[in-house]
């Protein structure tokens, strides 16, 4: 028996394969093996993911931090990612802060200094997936970019898997912001894992 040849199919700039809205969040696309088993997917946000276990290629999002959640952050955590699909655990690898100054700087209360990334839930620390200053940051009068990889802040984040699947990526701080008018944009690339 002779196997049929497909002859390759060239991409053009300007073909649409599909488009439909995906208002349930499903996967848009699965293969599986004879047996039935996933051997890949891509799901509802675009990532591209092997064998159900993990992302194959970063997925990036940017957040833009209002000055209005800023002034409330020490209080109310701001998340920087979705929550992934159930039963997966986000892991971080990189992100960017860029400061955008307003017409008044920020002061700071408090001597911890940073602003920190984490899973929701979590105490902020030292041992936090990221963190970057607060103080030489948003208490300027001047724009600034900071760039950071996460958990390379000299601290092993060792968590419960039970605490951190299914939790999105928060931004924390300790310290306490007032007066100022600026804003915060984040862009953080991560996958996702199944545990």
């Amino acid at each position: 028996m002779t196997t049929p040849t497909i002859p390759p199919t060239k991409p053009t700039p300007t073909a649409v394969i599909g488009k439909f809205t995906n208002a349930s969040l499903q996967d848009i696309f699965q293969t599986f093996d004879g047996e039935g088993n996933l051997l890949a997917n891509m799901n509802y946000l675009g990532a591209i993911n092997t064998g159900g276990l993990i992302s194959v290629v970063p997925q990036t999002i940017r957040v833009v931090i209002s000055s209005a959640e800023l002034l409330a952050l020490n209080n109310t955590p701001v998340a920087v990612t979705p929550a992934p699909l159930p039963g997966k655990i986000i892991i971080p690898q990189f992100f960017s802060v860029i400061y955008t100054a307003g017409t008044v700087p920020y002061t700071i209360t408090g001597s911890d200094g940073d602003f920190y990334l984490d899973w929701s839930g979590q105490t902020f620390g030292s041992d936090s997936l990221g963190l970057f200053p607060d103080t030489g940051l948003v208490d300027q009068t001047a724009s600034n970019i900071f760039l950071g990889g996460c958990t390379s802040n000299g601290q092993d984040p060792l968590r419960l898997i039970a605490n951190i699947i299914n939790q999105p990526i928060v931004l924390g701080i300790k310290d306490s912001l007032s007066l100022g008018n600026g804003s915060l944009a984040i862009a953080i690339a991560y996958i996702t894992v199944t545990p």
